[in-house]
């Protein structure tokens, strides 16, 4: 469908672009979930921390277009824990 909807043949399941986003966030936290553990068993590895922040920054972006202000204001404190 061209209005950015897309139906599934086989069910009543609808995929928007937010959708789309939330299935982003949810693979870019997981990311930040595992980097984080291998920073607290290699403390001596900062890029873990510093991808950690890139990708909450990234996260961020997202809930702010989504206007979503509880999901940014917890974003900006994990960058902060990040730094």
């Amino acid at each position: 469908m061209s209005s950015g909807f897309q139906k599934t043949m086989n069910s009543k399941t609808l995929i928007t672009p937010v959708h789309v986003v939330k299935e982003q966030i949810t693979k870019s936290l997981a990311q930040v979930a595992e980097k984080l553990e291998a920073y607290f068993e290699n403390q001596d590895q900062p890029e873990y921390l510093d991808f950690c922040h890139d990708l909450l920054n990234q996260i961020k972006g997202s809930v702010t277009v989504l206007d979503l202000a509880g999901a940014t204001a917890l974003c900006n404190e994990m960058e902060l824990v990040c730094e």
